[in-house]
């Protein structure tokens, strides 16, 4: 079982691959719960104002996202998680193009408060990536769930992946002082 996760040299891409979507987004539900009210008020700036209906979307958007974040982990639950992300991505894609072509200057609150990202091309291309990684695991021809795997390659994986979430967040917040 082991050989599938453990390439010479190291861990497999494609279990990399799901670690690093499964803590994006288990994160980006965390964070946003966390701050919750600018959450609320991302979603009343892009015309979610009615309260009804915008606590459906926070509790389709929140739960959607802890439900892919997990599902991605495992072999019998991968597609739905990969669908999760999907419509996740697409979503946020849409909301970006609804800001920029209303000329609106919103933060997205992709992880709370965590950085002040606004939507814009920041936001397409990193959802676009997300996009390209999920159809990526499509290719996968043996299935490396979290169950298999050693709780080394899992903990690396973790850090390697809360890593990359630090390093895009340093590079917002760069980019943000820099203008």
């Amino acid at each position: 079982m082991k050989d599938k996760l453990i390439c010479k040299g190291g861990m497999a891409v494609f279990f990399l691959i799901r670690m690093v979507l499964s803590v994006l987004f288990l994160f980006s539900a965390i964070t946003k719960i966390v701050a919750l009210d600018a959450f609320k008020q991302t979603l009343t700036e892009l015309g979610f104002s009615r309260r009804g209906y915008r606590s459906l979307l926070i509790t389709i958007v929140l739960g959607l996202e802890v439900v892919a974040a997990i599902s991605i982990l495992t072999d019998q639950w991968l597609l739905y998680g990969q669908i999760g992300i999907f419509v996740l991505s697409t979503g946020f894609i849409w909301a970006t193009y609804k800001a920029i072509s209303q000329r609106k200057r919103i933060i997205c609150n992709c992880y709370g408060n965590l950085t002040e990202e606004q939507f814009g091309m920041n936001t397409i291309i990193k959802n676009v990536v997300i996009i390209l990684l999920t159809v990526s695991l499509f290719f996968e021809n043996s299935p490396s769930s979290i169950i298999q795997a050693s709780l080394i390659d899992i903990l690396y994986a973790a850090c390697v992946s809360a890593g990359l979430i630090i390093l895009y967040s340093l590079i917002i917040q760069a980019q943000r002082k820099s203008v």
